[in-house]
């Protein structure tokens, strides 16, 4: 498994998006705070009888990426009702 920035822009953040070194896809988003893991579900390969999500998280007007519009809610984000776990 490799491990790079969620953020290049912030490369020393506290988010890594995990890949296969082999095929390169997209394995699961780490905290280096041990705050929080994110599967991606899509990405991974689940079929699509798998939940689907119920919110898009971490959308950046900036990179000029189109705004998801498939009706669910859109955040710069985790949803502001999410409360990060304390650290242990």
């Amino acid at each position: 498994m490799k491990r790079v920035p969620f953020n290049a822009q912030n490369p020393n953040g506290p988010l890594e998006i995990c890949l296969c070194t082999d095929c390169g896809a997209v394995l699961m988003l780490d905290d280096k705070q041990h705050r929080i893991r994110v599967a991606v579900p899509n990405v991974m390969g689940y079929h699509d009888s798998f939940p689907a999500p119920s919110y898009h998280a971490f959308w950046d007007e900036t990179k000029g990426y189109a705004k998801p519009s498939d009706s669910r809610p859109v955040f710069g984000g985790l949803q502001p009702s999410f409360v990060w776990p304390a650290n242990a």
